[in-house]
């Protein structure tokens, strides 16, 4: 049975930048009919136009097309993967994705909170030696652009006798810009909600910090993290700690 065109569709979606004359992707959308089923073919084409100037260099990376929505920035269940959140270089140890309770009985969730069972998954700091008191992990999320105000929404369970601290932090290339939320000690065997509001100018990254309490019983988990327009009420977030310095992984 042949082909038979039947439309075409321009769309254009266009990005500036500083001597630029502009960045575009076309996308041009053909519909082909056989009998009475229609196939939707999809083409994409990057159009890079020369600014004013010879400094207006365009380049494009790791271009990827995958099947389904695209994943809403800072936002993560980990039932996959890391989502867009990265370990931070410069800390002392890392986050970890896991399941079923961490290696330590006394300490850490035993469920997710996605799921509410051992199947499911969420991310933890693993407080047993080598670490010792002080200890940070970072996790840091990908790319957010400006907002004046939007809310961060997470999960966390901080149970152990030997829980040190959860710092969450607003943070641009410069570094830690502010501190959103911070809690310490043992909670028990439960997640709770944290929230903050988020409101920046610039483009920015959120930074969650874990922090190696007294002793090996003290695990933190991190589940079910995501960022909505509109402002939230934040939960009271005690005594603020300085931010730290952080190196970004390049």
């Amino acid at each position: 049975m042949s082909w038979m065109e039947k439309s075409e569709k321009h769309e254009r979606y266009s990005v500036d930048g500083p001597n630029n004359g502009g960045c575009a992707l076309l996308v041009k959308t053909k519909f082909y009919q056989i009998a009475s089923c229609v196939i939707c073919l999809l083409q994409l084409v990057f159009e890079g136009i020369r600014g004013t100037t010879f400094s207006s260099d365009i380049a494009i990376d790791d271009f990827k097309v995958t099947s389904g929505p695209c994943a809403a920035p800072a936002s993560c269940n980990f039932e996959k993967d890391l989502c867009g959140f990265t370990n931070v270089v410069g800390d002392q140890f890392d986050w970890t994705r896991d399941n079923g309770g961490t290696p330590s009985s006394t300490t850490g969730p035993h469920n997710d909170h996605t799921t509410n069972s051992a199947a499911g998954y969420y991310v933890f700091i693993e407080t047993s030696a080598p670490r010792k008191v002080g200890d940070k992990a970072w996790l840091k999320s990908d790319q957010l652009t400006p907002t004046t105000g939007s809310c961060l929404t997470f999960w966390y369970n901080m149970y152990g006798q030997g829980i040190g601290d959860l710092n969450v932090y607003l943070m641009s290339s410069l570094g830690p810009q502010q501190t959103l939320f911070n809690v310490s000690g043992n909670k028990g065997d439960v997640w709770i909600k944290g929230q903050a509001t988020l409101s920046f100018t610039q483009n920015f990254y959120i930074l969650f910090e874990g922090v190696r309490g007294n002793n090996f019983n003290g695990d933190i988990a991190l589940d079910d993290i995501s960022v909505v327009a509109g402002t939230c009420g934040s939960q009271p977030t005690g005594s603020t700690p300085s931010p730290t310095s952080f190196t970004t992984a390049s």
